[in-house]
This record gives structure tokens, sequence and C-alpha cells, in this order.
């Protein structure tokens, strides 16, 4: 199985169907050849739709949707916060999935634009490229509360997010220790503070203690020993002829 697979089917502990990550996108691969024989099913009479194939199509409908989320959009646009007060600032992150490969790298021009129809505000917003290729980030600041739409083209990708500007949002603190443990807690985790880092690397040994396997080695069944065999022979035929053997 290829790193950070996903088994999607399985058939006696052997892996049928699988999928995984490759670069920005994800690649599903199938065994299952004996599976398309149920698309020839017998059609029912009442829904006119073959019995076996309801599972059959059902299995891989979930399958497509499932990887095409599990893939970013070709234009990635995000905010941070994304609900702000009037006079806040919002940080904006814009990433390109597809790079071009080569020594030079050419991205078409990027632009941006904060639009708010309720509150009549259409204005640009500057993105600066950051040292990841591809990435840009930039600043917005609300004026005036509303509904607003961050609008991000590049060539011929679009990209969309949404800002939500109130007077009475309320923005929680990064240190709030009681909901991080809370989190922790709920999904069977431990919050350590800063002071009682040795606690935490003893939690850590405790959760995953060292394991040992066994891995078989064949040393004499690499390829490699061709070298030192034809060596060897070699050497017992130069000392036949020094001796005048055949």
């Amino acid at each position: 199985m290829p790193a950070a697979a996903t088994v999607l089917a399985a058939a006696d502990g052997a892996p049928v169907v699988f999928s995984a990550r490759r670069g920005a996108g994800a690649i599903a691969f199938s065994g299952a050849l004996d599976a398309w024989r149920h698309r020839a099913a017998p059609a029912d009479d009442k829904t006119g739709a073959a019995a076996a194939d309801e599972p059959f199509a059902r299995f891989w409908r979930s399958l497509v949707v499932a990887n095409a989320a599990s893939v970013p959009p070709a234009l990635e646009v995000s905010t941070g916060p994304g609900i702000i007060r009037p006079g806040d600032r919002t940080s904006i992150a814009v990433r390109v999935r597809d790079i071009p490969r080569g020594d030079t790298i050419t991205l078409p021009p990027i632009a941006a634009r904060v639009i708010g129809p309720a509150v009549k505000v259409d204005e640009p917003v500057r993105l600066w490229p950051t040292a990841e290729p591809g990435v840009y980030e930039g600043e917005w600041r609300a004026r005036v509360a509303g509904l607003y739409n961050l609008s991000v083209a590049a060539a011929d990708l679009r990209g969309d997010a949404t800002i939500t500007v109130a007077p009475d949002v309320t923005q929680g603190t990064a240190d709030d220790a009681a909901a991080l443990a809370l989190a922790t807690q709920a999904t069977g985790g431990q919050a350590f503070p800063v002071d009682r880092a040795p606690a935490l690397v003893e939690a850590m040994k405790a959760a995953y203690p060292p394991r040992r396997g066994v891995r078989p080695s064949h040393p004499m069944r690499s390829p490699w020993w061709v070298l030192p065999f034809a060596g060897l022979l070699c050497a017992e035929w130069a000392v036949r002829r020094k001796r005048g053997r055949p």
C-alpha cells in the first residue's frame, strides 16, 4: 500500500479499492473487476432499477464525491477571521493549486476586490506574494457593517470568500485554557501547560510505547552478489592459467 493510503473496500483483509493523495490531488485505485457484472442484474418491476446496482452506484458516487471534496480548489481563498466588527482588519490568504514546474515559475496576474452590494462597497484589495510560489496574502479593514464578498481572479481562475461585519461580534481569545482542555478531553487527549513539558513527554511515551518488530532480510538474494561471484570466478581462472591448467 502507498503511504497515507485510505482503504475503501477490502476482501478477506486484502485491499481492493483504495485512495491516496498525490501532490494537490488524489488518486483512486480499484481492483474490483468483478463488481461491474452487478450492473447487468435484472431490473426491478416496481422501480425499474436493478436491485444490485443501487449499492454499486451508491459506493462509486460516494467515492467520487469524497475524493473531489478532499482536493483543494484551483484557487483557494480564505479569510481569518471571517466575522469581524467595523474598524477591524481581516487577513486574506490566496493559494493557487497548480504551480508550473521548471526553473522559472510564471504565474498569471492576480486581482482581488471586496464587494458589498447592500452597503454599496466595491474596493480593490492589494495582495502580496509570499515566499511560497502561488501563495498571496493581504489585509482588508471593514468600515461599515454588512455582508461582503471577497472575489479573487487569476487568469481564468475564480475564487470567493464571505466576510461578515457586525457591531456585536465578540472574538474569542487564543489562550482559552478551559476551552482547550474541553476539546482535548472530548477527543481522549490531555492538555499540558508549558511548565509541564516533561509530563507531556512521559504521556507520549506511555501512549506510544516502543515496539520491536521482526523484519526478515535475505542478503544472498541481492543481485549485487553477482559482482563478487564474477570476481571470484575471474580470480580462479587467473590462478589456473598461471599454474598452466586449462
